[in-house]
């Protein structure tokens, strides 16, 4: 009977341990600069349209050992919402020019958003997963006035525990 209790504790203490958030680690650990140039838009340009984009190049390794969620913060110029429908789109120091951050630049990435972050749907469990390079777009959010974007920490893509990559602007 000893033996039947103490396996069904080792069964319960197993699942409590695996519904801990897990820790995760960043290879390499950054932080990744993006740069856009010198930019020209027409003025007839729509509203909403991508001015400019970048990859960070960052193709990180993400190891993990155990259950864990990626976090994608917005902390540019303050992580003001530009106010345009997506929630994603953020002012830049440049009166009609907006600023997005996404995880990669393939399909099912994921914006960046003001704390407490954009999350990912998927569950990174024990292993290795590469992160694709992040994308930042510049988008037009109204009348462009001419100038220079501010440089600074543009957001990071953290996970649940701990370990941050930064990107700067």
């Amino acid at each position: 009977m000893l033996n039947i209790f103490v396996f069904i504790l080792f069964i319960c203490l197993t699942f409590m341990a695996s519904a801990t958030p897990g820790e995760a680690n960043f290879d390499p650990p950054g932080p990744f600069t993006a740069s856009f140039g010198t930019i020209n838009v027409q003025r007839d340009l729509p509203v909403g349209s991508t001015i400019a984009s970048t990859s960070l190049n960052n193709n990180s390794m993400l190891y993990t050992d155990g259950s864990t969620r990626l976090y994608e913060t917005m902390s540019y110029n303050g992580a003001v919402s530009a106010g345009l429908s997506d929630g994603c789109i953020f002012k830049t120091n440049l009166e009609g020019v907006g600023i997005k951050f996404d995880t990669a630049t393939n399909h099912g990435s994921f914006c960046a958003t003001s704390s407490p972050g954009g999350t990912d749907n998927y569950i990174y469990t024990y292993g290795g997963y590469t992160i694709y390079s992040g994308a930042v777009y510049l988008i037009k959010t109204g009348n462009i006035t001419p100038g220079t974007l501010v440089n600074g920490e543009l957001g990071m893509l953290q996970n649940a525990k701990e370990g941050a990559n930064k990107f700067l602007i």
